[in-house]
């Protein structure tokens, strides 16, 4: 039988989910109330090691630092620092209400651009935590809206970071194109959300079939499908989502701002899902072609990295077989190992 979720517009109650081995929960203290940050440390018998840059996941909408177990087990299985934070609203994070998480800005933040802007100072608080364990430079991970919020990030000379990987991500040039998509895939979208949902933000992803189709594989089981649905928010915000859907940074000052901190002059991974039926694969090859234009621009700024070629400063990889959700899907540590080979510059 189909699964419709309730929709609600109160936060849930729920207590926060069991981690899975080798992962640890701690919270950090921020003006609105605290986050949740999950971890996964190296370490050998004189303690904790730090001979790699420190990673940060970036979740995205209807989703937490949960999302990314996965790669919090994977990456420091092979010696590097994890930690993925839960932006507010979201996971064990402090709770909105319907109407401050869809707005999701405070009078003071609203100025600076809105949600974006109030969740990347969440971004940036976890990387100040970071920073305060590691000295070198942290490269950022940022799934779909998430990976948006990681440009936005740089964009905005928020933060300098070691490196920048896109997991099927918003497009810094916007995601109008996404939408689309997303309504060819569920063509009862636009009806449901206004008509049936009262504007509901779950509306598209409101039952397991619709999260199914639109966040994963064929082959991923549709029992995953109901565990990933019990870790979602209730609600999400709408300033986030629409606040990307047109171009919202420079791909020149997001270059700019990424250090040269791997191997070759490494800066940015474009990673897509082959069975991506949002983010599709002509969307992620136009992203990374637009950071490479981008590169091309700047390249001779400076003494370095002058012969650094654009598609190695800039590389892509797509995950055959993997919706929407690459760190969680079927073929999940297909592409773990795409982002490894590319941290040790294989």
């Amino acid at each position: 039988m189909e699964y419709c979720h309730r929709l609600s517009w109160s936060p849930s109650d729920a207590p926060p989910v069991e981690l899975p081995e080798g992962v640890q929960r701690e919270f950090l203290t921020s003006p609105g109330g605290v986050l949740e940050l999950l971890t996964s440390h190296v370490f050998s018998e004189g303690g904790e090691v730090e001979e790699k840059p420190p990673l940060l996941f970036i979740h995205g909408g209807f989703e937490s630092a949960f999302d990314f177990t996965n790669y919090l087990q994977f990456f420091s299985s092979h010696g590097y620092s994890c930690y993925a934070v839960s932006l507010r609203g979201h996971g064990a994070s402090y709770k909105l209400g319907y109407l401050s998480m869809f707005w999701t800005c405070k009078s003071l933040e609203l100025s600076h651009g809105g949600s974006q802007y109030s969740f990347a100072l969440d971004v940036v608080l976890a990387i100040a935590h970071i920073r305060s364990k590691h000295s070198k430079d942290v490269i950022i991970m940022g799934h779909s809206s998430g990976g948006g919020l990681s440009q936005y990030i740089l964009d905005r000379n928020m933060e300098k970071l070691g490196g920048l990987v896109t997991l099927a991500a918003v497009p810094g040039f916007g995601s109008m194109g996404v939408y689309v998509n997303w309504v060819k895939l569920d063509p009862w979208f636009p009806i449901r959300i206004y008509f049936k949902h009262f504007g509901h933000p779950r509306s598209p992803l409101s039952s397991t079939s619709l999260v199914h189709n639109a966040l994963f594989s064929r082959a991923f089981p549709v029992e995953s499908v109901r565990e990933v649905e019990r870790t979602m928010p209730e609600y999400e915000s709408m300033r986030w989502t629409v606040g990307m859907m047109t171009r919202f940074v420079s791909a020149e000052r997001v270059v700019r701002n990424i250090l040269p901190t791997l191997k070759g002059g490494r800066r940015v991974l474009v990673v897509g899902g082959g069975e991506d039926k949002l983010m599709s694969r002509g969307i992620m090859e136009r992203l990374a072609a637009w950071y490479r234009i981008a590169w091309e621009s700047i390249r001779g700024e400076g003494e370095e990295g002058v012969e650094e070629d654009s598609a190695e400063v800039v590389r892509f990889g797509v995950v055959e077989g993997s919706g929407h959700h690459v760190m969680k899907d079927t073929m999940w540590n297909v592409g773990a190992e795409m982002v490894l080979e590319w941290l040790e510059g294989r």
